[in-house]
């Protein structure tokens, strides 16, 4: 039994066993140059039509030939969870000039994105970024913001959001509240003097938690407490901090 024979018979058994989608059968496919044979023509497009007996081939190559490198590629026509690339070669008997030959190139995953197992029949953890994970096991590559673990099923710390849990949250999020973990938005507002999203921005001058404008009467024109409205430099005469 030979070598190919052997390779062939392997082939089917991993077919059979494991039910993954054949993602590069009959896709496009270009080489770098193309042999003409006298009677047959050695298509790039032979390496995917699942026919063993037809193998894409190019011109000579070598120290004299013009083409010193050749390259054959297959477009997918998307990107995929990849579980295995098997490449079937022609079983050479040491005759044949230096040519280049692939009789099957099968690209074994899952056509269905934010998929993974052995029939391609079971979906990625929802938190998985891109909703993409390991083919075999499920894993995650990476988590979506807020999150992390191996299937990205666990929540940023308190204190921490954001991709990879890797920011801190703002201390002026009202009353010490934590931010989202997902987005860092203080969800319960900021703490007095404090305004944004975030709670990162100090209330301009003039006003105080934000909405209010200061009495006008701080003395020498200060700007009155950003949190509490009171003239902390004390008032002008005829005015008091008592309200």
């Amino acid at each position: 039994m030979d070598y190919n024979t052997c390779l062939l018979i392997y082939l089917a058994g991993f077919s059979v066993s494991l039910s993954y989608d054949d993602l590069s059968y009959n896709k496009v496919s270009t080489q770098s140059h193309t042999y003409s044979g006298t009677y047959m023509y050695y298509s790039a497009m032979d390496a995917v039509d699942r026919n063993i007996a037809t193998c894409m081939r190019t011109k000579d190559i070598g120290v004299n030939s013009p083409d010193r490198t050749v390259w054959w590629k297959v477009d997918l026509g998307g990107v995929y969870n990849i579980y295995s690339i098997n490449i079937l070669f022609k079983n050479y008997d040491g005759r044949e000039s230096r040519q280049r030959e692939l009789c099957e190139v099968i690209v074994y995953g899952c056509k269905r994105s934010g998929m993974y197992g052995d029939n391609c029949d079971k979906y990625c953890p929802t938190n998985c970024k891109d909703h993409k994970c390991h083919i075999h096991n499920g894993t995650c590559y990476a988590c979506q913001p807020g999150w992390m673990g191996t299937t990205c099923n666990t929540k940023c710390r308190d204190g921490m959001y954001g991709f990879n849990c890797s920011h801190q949250c703002s201390s002026h999020c009202r009353d010490r509240s934590v931010c989202s973990h997902v987005t860092g938005q203080c969800d319960r507002g900021c703490d007095a003097g404090w305004t944004g999203l975030f709670c990162y921005n100090e209330c301009i001058n003039g006003t105080y938690d934000c909405v209010n404008n200061c009495s006008g009467h701080c003395q020498n024109n200060y700007s009155c407490n950003k949190q509490t409205g009171h003239c902390d430099t004390g008032c002008n005469l005829g005015y008091t901090n008592n309200y």
